[in-house]
Formats: structure tokens, sequence, C-alpha cells
């Protein structure tokens, strides 16, 4: 699933002046109604703006993922506050919160309901150990530890069987099935060999075949949505389009398709998109510059619940590396920016990357946020970028030719 990312910068060759990047990520639950049905897939496109409907749940905390039970009377979400995360029930109709597990250090991986709505299941991962699979009960109780050393785990639609991805001893990465209660009857589906990975497993509500993210690091980190069918484990590519990251993957009721969370780019933000099933079209659900950290569904796929960060950073300068004295010299208004990336010119001009063109390119301003000039140009990501000490070039990071390698760009934009 997908994790809100609080971005840092490493900014090299300072002199008496230091550069911060400013992030303000707002998270918030949404309640989003939303009606799927057997249509064809033109007429469920046309018909997504029509039909949702955004109420907000939370504002003050910053929710990182979050869960509705298949009737559509709670939401478990995890709160992150001052880097401690704690588990909380919210019942809608009362607009109530009860927390489940106090805040300590430990990250929360997926979180979720079984398919009668009377437990909460939670991946946990304390420092130093992996992650561990919880089950408790959903009015709150003691914990009950179900297994160790697997991730991304799926209930089958009777509850009684999970799915979930393990590292063999050899470091590759495998798909099994086993027993929910006790791990048990363990059978392996598929294999992925390094620098291949394999995540997010979902169990289809027929029970027959298990949909997972496949892919191959090396090969420009390109995402698949595959499918294996659990009696012949025979596996099919679902989605033709290559999209950099896939996230969260939820099922409707139906079988007719999925929802699933999507990055089209490196850095960019994740959307929800419709995947029908078996034909594999996709199509965009949410179309604007929030991420959408994963999506959960009611048993009657009337309503989603699904996690929104909306992201305004800006760049300011420390003169004399002093913060009384610090001034903002950009601004986004009504735009998502990005900055990944800095560095300075002899002459006192800031290099460095946003995707205020479309996508992470290169750009050059002044000290004060002036004379903004962008260099590089393309679907693609450029990041990172440092400047000759002679200030006529620039180096760089990309991914214009499929895995990442270093550039170089002539100051003014050429060559």
């Amino acid at each position: 699933g997908f994790k809100s990312k609080s971005k840092s910068f490493q900014i090299s060759q300072l002199k008496a002046i230091a550069l911060a990047s400013i992030g303000i990520i707002m998270a918030a639950a949404i309640f989003a109604a939303y009606k799927f049905t057997r249509q064809s897939p033109d007429v469920v496109q046309s018909a997504i703006p029509q039909l949702m409907k955004i109420t907000r749940l939370t504002t003050a905390r910053n929710a990182t993922r979050a869960a509705i039970s298949p009737d559509g009377k709670y939401v478990v979400f995890v709160i992150d506050e001052a880097r401690q995360r704690s588990l909380w029930l919210r019942q809608i109709t009362a607009n109530s919160d009860t927390q489940l597990i106090p805040p300590d250090d430990a990250n929360y991986l997926d979180i979720g309901f079984s398919p009668d709505g009377d437990y909460i299941f939670y991946q946990k991962a304390e420092f130093n150990n992996r992650p561990a699979f919880y089950q408790i009960p959903v009015l709150g109780g003691t914990p009950r530890k179900l297994e160790q050393k697997i991730f991304s785990p799926s209930l089958s639609p009777d509850g009684r069987q999970q799915a979930f991805t393990r590292l063999s001893d050899d470091g590759n990465v495998e798909l099994w099935i086993a027993n929910a209660a006790d791990g048990s009857a363990e059978q392996k589906l598929l294999t992925r060999r390094q620098p291949g990975f394999l995540n997010n497993p979902v169990w289809s509500p027929d029970g027959k075949t298990i949909v997972c993210v496949a892919g191959n690091i090396a090969a420009g980190r390109s995402s698949d949505l595959i499918e294996v069918r659990i009696n012949d484990k025979t596996e099919r590519t679902i989605v033709s389009e290559r999209w950099k990251f896939i996230g969260q993957i939820i099922w409707l009721p139906d079988g007719s398709g999925m929802l699933t969370t999507v990055a089209d780019y490196s850095f960019g933000p994740y959307q929800i998109w419709h995947v029908s099933y078996p034909d594999g079209k996709a199509r965009r659900v949410t179309n604007d510059l929030s991420n959408y950290a994963n999506v959960s569904l009611t048993s009657d796929s009337k309503h989603l619940v699904t996690v929104q960060s909306d992201i305004r950073p800006f760049v300011w300068v420390l003169p004399n590396a002093k913060t009384e004295n610090a001034k903002q010299i950009t601004s986004s208004p009504g735009t998502r920016n990005d900055y990944w990336g800095f560095s300075w010119t002899p002459d006192g001009r800031i290099v460095y990357v946003s995707i205020a063109g479309g996508n992470h390119d290169i750009w050059v301003m002044n000290a004060d946020g002036t004379n903004q000039k962008q260099l590089t140009f393309g679907e693609h990501s450029d990041f990172d970028p440092s400047v000759s000490p002679d200030g006529r070039r620039i180096v760089f990071a990309s991914e214009r030719s499929g895995n990442t390698k270093i550039w170089q760009i002539d100051i003014n934009g050429g060559n």
C-alpha cells in the first residue's frame, strides 16, 4: 500500500546560504459515495463524476491508512503524530473515535476488516523486526498475533485462508496461500527472482484467483497487474498500461473489476484507477494533484474510503544560515509542486527540480525566486542536479532512457 512520504533533501556545496524545502502535507480520510455496476466500461467511466460525493471524515489529525467495514458502519485508521502511530476506530453515524492500539514507534503496513466485519486485521512492523500480522475485535480487546515473516496478507472471501508474499532464503519473492487461523497447509503459487518483485496480493470474490503487483526493478521500475489461478498456478497479465508504481488493490464485490492506486511516473502522485475484469481496461477515478494512499470498499460497493494527501512545498533561503532571516522564494497557488534536489551556480543562481511543467524537470532561477526557466522537457523524471565548478554544465539523474542514468546538459538548457 501507499505510505505518506515525508521528503528530506540533502543540499551540497553550500556556502553562506542554506536552502530548505518546506513540505506541507494535509492528510485526511475521505468518505466517498461511489456506485459500481456491471455496465460497459464507457458507461461506468462517464458515470464516475456524477456519482461521486466526497465527505471529509478527519481534519485535524494526520491519517496515514484507512479501511471501511463491510457494512459501512465503521472506519479503522492509523494516526501518525510526532512519529508515534496509533490505531483508531470511528463509528460513522455517531462521529465518535475510539483508540484501539496506543501510540508507539511501529509502522502499520496494512489494515482491514474480516469479511464478516467482526475483526480488524493489521500488519505492524516494529523496529528491527519483520512485520507481524494481528487481529483484534472490532470493538476493542487484546490483539492476537497470527503470523510472522509474511508481507501484504489478504484474506480469502470466506476468511479461512490468506494470501501473502514472503522472501525466500536466497532473496527471491514468493506468493503463498495458507490457512488464516494457524498458517498451516502452505502452498506456493509463484516466484519472482531478483531483481523481480511481487507485492500487494488480493483474493478475488469467487476465491479462484489472486491478483497482485509484479515487476522488475532493473527494467526501469515498471509494474504490472497480474492474476494467478489457484487451481493450476497459471499467470496472466491483466493491464497493458506501463505504470511505475501500483499501490493497494481491491476487488469490486461482484468481480467485475478492481480499484487500485497508481503513480504514472517516479515521485508522481498516486491516483485511484478502475480496472475492469477480465479485459483489463483501465480508467481514472480521480484526476487531480493529490495523493491517494489506499482504497477500501463496503460489501455493497456503494462507499469507498481512502486517505488523501495534499502537498504544497516551497523553497526558502536562509541568509547566513539563520532561521530568523528565512525568506520564502517560491509559491505555487492552486497548483502542486515538488522539489527534488538543488544546486548553486557560481554566479549565485539556483538549479533545482520542479514539476511545475508537468513532470520532474530541471529548472534554474535567481536566488530571490525570479526568472524561473525550465531547462529539460519530456515525460520522464529528472532529479538531483549538480552544477559544475565553472558553472557551464549540469549533471543530473534521469529515467528518460528506461533505467536511471547520469545525464549532462549545458547551463542554458542546450546539448
